[in-house]
């Protein structure tokens, strides 16, 4: 389902379906998603925005491993590098934000499913980097991008 932030709310469970993950928003989406109790995602752009909203819980989107391709690279277009992560955390910490955890999205239909280990280790990197700073580190939001049937070289058992 497609929700507006204005909707959010007002449908009682599905609220918990609702998350903020466009990497340019508008301040007044930023101010609606407070309501949500929802935390909603940081990039290098959104950094300085977010800042001016009272103090929210965070997630930090990371882009998956870049040696693995997807028929729907997410990479292109969501995400920080994990070179920029420890800088961006560090800012977000110099700011004040509550950053809470890590979130990724390997791309649909990815090619390996050793996507998935190496973005989920290099995940837990930021996340342990994160608590080292000072911040309460207790989500890992691991996406999508999951297959939903098993082929020749993608099982759930391979996952």
């Amino acid at each position: 389902m497609n929700w507006k932030i204005s909707e959010i709310g007002r449908y009682g469970d599905q609220v918990e379906d609702s998350q903020q993950t466009k990497p340019q928003r508008k301040m007044a989406a930023l101010k609606m998603s407070q309501h949500a109790s929802k935390p909603i995602y940081i990039y290098p752009a959104t950094v300085s925005p977010t800042a001016q909203l009272m103090k929210e819980r965070l997630l930090l989107r990371i882009q998956s491993c870049k040696k693995y391709t997807a028929k729907f690279n997410l990479n292109q277009k969501f995400g920080c590098d994990l070179a920029n992560s420890p800088r961006l955390l560090r800012t977000a910490m110099n700011m004040g934000l509550r950053v809470v955890g890590i979130t990724f999205h390997v791309g649909s239909l990815p090619d390996d499913p050793a996507v998935y280990a190496s973005t989920i280790e290099a995940a837990n990197d930021v996340y342990t980097y994160g608590e080292e700073l000072g911040f309460h580190m207790h989500i890992l939001d691991i996406g999508g991008g999951f297959h939903g049937f098993d082929t020749t070289n993608m099982t759930f058992q391979k996952v």
